[in-house]
């Protein structure tokens, strides 16, 4: 049986949560446009075309970033009329760029974009007050993210952590004199439906060895609440003995703390790096600096 569009199907419920309401646009009488991913999607089965789609990695990413940017949106939204004609060009200006950088850092757009982003508004909207004052540079964007919608950002991320399972990634830094400790966790987010990487924080440490990486995770997780010895399911970190020691490495001791930490190797990308590092030695060395 062939279907077409019908305004019911705005208020039918969608099996991934919601409704198809929440994302569709008549396009046509058999075709909807998803307005997250801008994907057109065939009706003819009617529902279930939309509870397909609406399942699809690429629907849940879309969806996923534009959620992360809805609260920012909103704020600005909500106020009225009046209060927009009351500020002033810059303020307005100040406005936008808050809107951009929330929105790229949602998307995941690279930071080199920002420069080229200013020059294009001035050309694309010449007789535009605001975009004449809208200005951007990767040296802004890093400061503002660092200073400004970062500490948004992570204190996010430490309300989904005191709430989900997860696991984390960490390395030390091997610059001489710097004494830093990145860590990334991976958990399910619930709002786009699947397994997402965030950099969760890079902590100043004393030392390199076992103990002390322990002792830091440990106050880190402690401070921001995060109940990591009943949460934590896995540590991603490189082979070398202060992380994976069999008697005193960080992962021997995070298991004394930690109750259902599995062990599921060493982090693949660490691999692939060794892997080609010796790979790359029974080529000849004029070839490798022919394909580098």
């Amino acid at each position: 049986m062939v279907l077409h569009y019908s305004d019911d199907l705005l208020k039918t419920p969608d099996p991934n949560g919601g409704k198809f309401g929440d994302w569709i646009v008549k396009k046509d009488t058999f075709n909807v446009t998803c307005r997250p991913c801008k994907s057109n999607v065939c009706i003819k089965e009617g529902e279930k075309a939309l509870a397909k789609h609406s399942s699809s990695a690429k629907h849940h990413k879309a969806k996923g970033a534009q959620a992360g940017t809805g609260n920012i949106f909103q704020a600005f939204a909500q106020q009225d009329a009046k209060q927009r004609e009351q500020k002033s060009c810059e303020e307005k200006a100040r406005d936008a760029e808050l809107i951009y950088l929330h929105h790229i850092e949602a998307h995941g757009i690279p930071p080199h974009v920002a420069s080229c982003t200013t020059l294009l508004f001035k050309q694309m909207f010449p007789d535009s007050k605001i975009a004449e004052k809208f200005t951007f540079s990767d040296s802004k964007q890093g400061y503002e993210i660092t200073h400004g919608l970062g500490q948004h950002y992570n204190t996010r991320l430490v309300n989904r952590l005191q709430q989900e399972y997860f696991s984390i990634n960490i390395d030390e830094s091997t610059v001489l004199k710097t004494n830093q400790l990145a860590i990334t966790v991976r958990y399910f987010h619930r709002g786009v439906k699947r397994v997402v990487t965030e950099h969760y924080k890079t902590v100043e440490i004393g030392k390199k060895d076992a103990d002390s990486l322990v002792s830091v995770l440990h106050e880190t997780f402690t401070a921001d609440g995060i109940d990591y010895k009943s949460q934590l399911l896995h540590i991603e970190t490189d082979s070398c003995p202060a992380m994976r020691g069999v008697r005193g490495g960080v992962i021997t001791k995070m298991k004394t703390k930690v109750e259902y930490l599995y062990d599921l190797g060493g982090c693949p990308d660490h691999h692939i790096a060794n892997a080609l590092k010796y790979a790359l030695l029974a080529f000849d060395y004029y070839y490798c600096l022919y394909l580098f």
